[in-house]
């Protein structure tokens, strides 16, 4: 098949489900689902106040990694052009992409790593980035870096070198790892601690507003809320088990108080039965129990906002993402998600009470995604609406709801998880339908021209 067939196949199979609002409203109505839809898109400019700062509206754009960075962890050109483009487009709070705190937790060798080596670059960043954001829309948005370790997902120098906290019988056979292959120390997990708070003071000395304790997509935080069977001071019981989050936690806030924000985007639901995963019960239905007890904490320990997410995108990916074309063949209506994803976000959103959470599942709901998500916003379901793919898709989504009025068709999302397939091919990433430079970099992967 050729590049340019490749594309085609990509761009039809990814319109199938929605075109318009009508189409969104048809399919809730015959698939018997509990999405709200609000025509009035102007609850989007509400501003929201977060800590003791205040976002200027509540549109949000979700973490999205470019592989862009240096090898050194800074971020490039690239890293930087995105961010501007994210920042002219008029977002309220843009939550940054995962940004390692240790060498070897990066997931690829151009993740972002955020040191004192690389803390200068990282000050340009916001420095420009807000810049981009006065010029365009005359508003500075809140930044929020997310820190993380990526456990059994690390590839630091482009190999994988997991570092898993147990045994979980679904995802150590979709990695081949080998039998009695070693379990992450408890000393390691202790020193971790002082890593991610030495990371929240370069963020703070970099001038972000604040940090993301990241704990979800079965990176090494999350990983640990599911180690029923993982020995030691971090596995077994739920006070083990979230050992690690909460006492991250603890310190960043001790440290810096109200001077920097410490937020968690959070997996709310693993998809996978327990003992393998986390907010779930043996036979894998939600089980919001453990994940509630949690927020509750967090809020206590100073987390001033959430991000909800849930699932794996590298073993159950229509969990985290729902989408309707790719390889692999979701098990269930993508609007099946949709719900799921939002009826998480609105249960998180009532047990953090007056802690904004930012909501998830918009972007796959093409130009009806902000009729969704200005009704999730007016009737309190979520304080904010977060969209992702669709930043990379059409960076001005903000500007256009607030100011102009509904999205387009040519101004969406596709949902053809092309800009995955691109970051699985050990490529930068962005979107492949909407973007010259990553289509004609989609083009040469298709050839095999790229390694």
């Amino acid at each position: 098949m050729s590049a340019r067939d490749c594309i085609r196949k990509v761009v039809l199979m990814s319109v199938m489900i929605i075109n318009n609002l009508e189409d969104l409203e048809q399919y809730i109505t015959n698939l018997r689902l509990d999405i709200p839809v609000e025509h009035d898109l102007s609850y989007l400019g509400k501003p929201v106040t977060i800590g003791n700062r205040i976002a200027p509206n509540s549109i949000a754009i979700h973490p999205m990694e470019g592989a862009d960075g240096e090898q050194d962890g800074s971020p490039s050109e690239l890293t930087f052009e995105r961010y501007r483009s994210f920042a002219a487009g008029g977002a309220g709070v843009i939550w940054m992409e995962a940004v390692a705190v240790v060498q070897d937790g990066r997931a690829n060798p151009r993740q972002l790593f955020l040191n004192a080596r690389t803390k200068d670059a990282f000050s340009r960043l916001v420095e420009e980035t807000k810049e981009a954001a006065l010029k365009s829309c005359g508003h500075e948005p809140l930044l929020i870096v997310q820190l993380t370790h990526s456990g059994r997902y690390s590839k630091p120098t482009g190999q994988p070198q997991p570092v898993i906290a147990y045994y979980n019988a679904y995802l150590d056979k979709a990695s081949e790892l080998s039998e009695g292959y070693p379990l992450v120390a408890d000393n390691y997990l202790k020193d971790l601690i002082d890593r991610f708070g030495e990371a929240a003071r370069f963020a703070k000395e970099a001038g972000f507003d604040g940090v993301d304790i990241k704990s979800c997509h079965g990176y090494l935080l999350a990983e640990l809320l599911s180690g029923f069977n993982r020995p030691g001071q971090f596995g077994g019981d739920y006070d083990r088990r979230t050992k690690l989050l909460r006492e991250t936690v603890q310190h960043v806030h001790a440290d810096h108080g109200n001077q920097l924000l410490v937020g968690v985007r959070l997996n709310l639901f693993d998809g996978l039965p327990k003992p393998n995963g986390w907010g779930a019960s043996e036979n894998g239905e939600v089980d919001f129990s453990e994940p509630q007890r949690l927020i509750q904490e967090l809020v206590a320990e100073g987390v001033s906002v959430f991000n909800a997410t849930a699932g794996n995108p590298y073993y159950q990916p229509h969990i985290n993402r729902p989408y309707s074309s790719g390889g692999y063949k979701p098990p269930e209506s993508p609007l099946v998600g949709v719900e799921r994803l939002m009826k998480l976000s609105n249960k998180m959103q009532e047990v953090a009470g007056d802690v904004p959470v930012i909501g998830v599942g918009f972007s796959f709901l093409r130009s009806a995604g902000p009729y969704v998500a200005a009704a999730a916003v007016k009737q309190g379901n979520t304080k904010m609406a977060g969209f992702g793919r669709l930043a990379f898709a059409y960076p001005d989504f903000p500007k256009q709801i607030l100011q102009d009025g509904p999205l387009t068709r040519s101004q969406t999302c596709t949902a053809c998880s092309g800009c995955t397939n691109l970051m699985r091919a050990g490529q930068t990433t962005g979107c492949i339908i909407r973007n010259s430079y990553y289509r004609n970099l989609w083009r040469d992967v298709a050839r095999g021209g790229v390694k």
